[in-house]
């Protein structure tokens, strides 16, 4: 046991405890409150500037684009400001086909770029950037420099030196390249498959709106088993202009389309960004065709309206036009033997008919196809018929 004896001191409850005396001072005084310490916020990192030696016009509206991208509040707002409005109507998910409300997200938000593979690090794009561009792009880089200043203003594409836009985290390079094409002007294209883009892209515009390959083979099919009672076969060829540009990207997935341009004498590192579909994108034929498609539909089910309004390039496609009077005269087959010492070899086929009697189609041809972007009509029956079949696809082109 302890030794220790208790204390005879009272212990007093702490709600009996005896109040202090306030004074006057106490009262006259209040305690100061105490201040909440507010989480400090993060700081937009700060970008470098960087000037672009004005040489000629691109550099100029390098200077001009950096300018804008370091005033914005943020990279999705710089986009927004710089590319304009839509070329899309932004009313498409009311219109009468399956994919209206994939083409309306189109119009309202852009194609998506998304990426499956992890955020590149600074060391891996300098490294890549180092790589510099394709050789075919280094051997024209005129050219390219010309280029860029017309889709810059047509508002296709944006140039900033990379110190500017390293840090984002979206951003992936790829190596831009020359196509160079025989009696035609060459061809931008970014190889997206280089450096692991394309691999990496999720797939999420439909794959199946891709039916180019049988074109030409449905176009031929319509041609030999046409009924001639109709008369002959037409064909017309139109293309829309500027193809995958047509097509906005969302602002802050065209990061991940970024292509290296060549080096320059005197300038920092370039950097090339898409603000629309680019050729050499593996999403890029999927999404375009599914708006060609989706016109060459409309146009098919419509073919048969008895009047359809004028348009106003009807009379520039009627200045293409090809005036014939009348289907081409039915060669005969020459009879004569040609010369040489041995006979033609004979054949156990029959001799084709010169009138088309076996064919499976009864009505006029009035169809309309795509290849990518070149829509292709086959038609017959009277001129009126034919223009109103061509009126109707050019007020659906302006639909969507």
């Amino acid at each position: 046991m302890s030794d220790t004896k208790p204390s005879n001191a009272k212990v007093t409850s702490s709600t009996h405890a005896k109040r202090p005396n306030l004074t006057m001072e106490h009262v006259a005084t209040p305690p100061a409150k105490r201040r909440r310490q507010r989480p400090a916020k993060a700081k937009k990192p700060i970008e470098p500037t960087v000037v672009v030696k004005v040489t000629d016009e691109l550099g100029t509206l390098v200077n001009e684009l950096s300018e804008k991208y370091l005033s914005s509040a943020s990279w999705e707002q710089f986009v927004k400001d710089v590319r304009g409005p839509t070329l899309l109507r932004p009313d498409l998910d009311r219109l009468p086909h399956p994919a209206g409300l994939y083409l309306n997200d189109l119009s309202t938000k852009g194609s998506p770029a998304k990426s499956c593979g992890e955020p590149w690090t600074l060391e891996k794009k300098r490294l890549l950037l180092r790589r510099g561009a394709h050789k075919t792009a280094n051997d024209h880089k005129d050219f390219i420099r010309r280029e860029m200043v017309t889709n810059i203003h047509s508002k296709y594409w944006i140039v900033l030196p990379y110190q500017l836009i390293e840090h984002l985290q979206e951003l992936r390079l790829s190596p831009l390249g020359i196509k160079e094409e025989r009696d035609r002007r060459p061809r931008l294209v970014v190889d997206h498959t280089f450096y692991g883009v394309n691999q990496d892209t999720v797939a999420l515009s439909p794959e199946e709106a891709m039916q180019y390959g049988a074109t030409l083979h449905r176009i031929l099919y319509r041609a030999r088993h046409a009924n001639r009672r109709h008369g002959p076969a037409y064909i017309a060829k139109y293309d829309v202009t500027d193809g995958f540009y047509n097509i906005h990207l969302e602002p802050r997935d065209a990061l991940m389309l970024a292509t290296i341009l060549p080096s320059y004498d005197g300038e920092p590192p370039l950097i090339a960004i898409p603000l629309a579909l680019t050729m050499g994108w593996t999403e890029s034929p999927p999404t375009f065709c599914t708006i060609t498609e989706t016109i060459c539909d409309l146009a098919n089910w419509n073919v048969h309206k008895p009047y359809v309004p004028p348009h106003r390039l009807e009379p520039l496609a009627r200045e293409k036009d090809t005036r014939t009077q009348g289907p081409e005269p039915i060669q005969e087959p020459s009879r004569t033997r040609p010369s040489g010492d041995s006979p033609p070899v004979p054949t156990s086929l029959p001799a084709p008919p010169l009138t088309n009697t076996d064919s499976p189609i009864e009505e006029a041809l009035a169809y309309t196809d795509i290849f990518v972007d070149d829509f292709i009509q086959i038609l017959q029956g009277s001129p009126r018929k034919r223009h109103m079949a061509r009126r109707l696809l050019f007020h659906l082109v302006d639909l969507v």
